[in-house]
């Protein structure tokens, strides 16, 4: 069956082209540019989540630095207890600053055992804590 087109080149509406059109422009409610609008709040989600999980890593980290840092200084100041060359709790606080860390606390608990707390900087102007006990083997309870 062989349709031929009328003299306007046109079958009921359909240009020549053969493309489908509205005689009337574009139709309302039209999903033009919905795909930009999705791909942005796809991107936004992903930067989200990103971020996100570049916080939580930082702070692990900041976690670790400060405990690695408490026990570095707790295990300096039992060892300047025990060989008495400097104050035990000056050689804690040397100790976290030197480990990216600030001593809060520097408790003597006496027989050479100490205990040691101290903080460091972590993402998003948090911080992180960290407590340490240490002292000779003699000492334990």
């Amino acid at each position: 069956m062989n349709v031929r087109a009328p003299r306007g080149g046109h079958l009921r509406g359909v240009p020549a082209d053969g493309a489908s059109r509205s005689p009337c422009g574009p139709r309302p409610g039209g999903d033009g540019g919905s795909a930009s609008v999705l791909m942005l709040a796809i991107i936004a989600t992903l930067v989200t989540g990103a971020v996100a999980v570049a916080v939580l890593a930082g702070s692990s980290a900041a976690r670790t630095r400060a405990q690695s840092a408490a026990d570095l200084a707790v295990l300096g100041a039992a060892t300047s207890a025990m060989y008495g060359d400097a104050p035990p709790c000056e050689t804690a606080r040397e100790t976290a600053l030197r480990n990216g860390a600030v001593q809060v606390s520097c408790e003597d608990e006496g027989a050479g055992v100490f205990t040691i707390s101290v903080q460091a900087p972590a993402p998003a102007g948090r911080t992180a804590r960290a407590t340490a006990r240490a002292g000779p083997a003699s000492a334990a309870p």
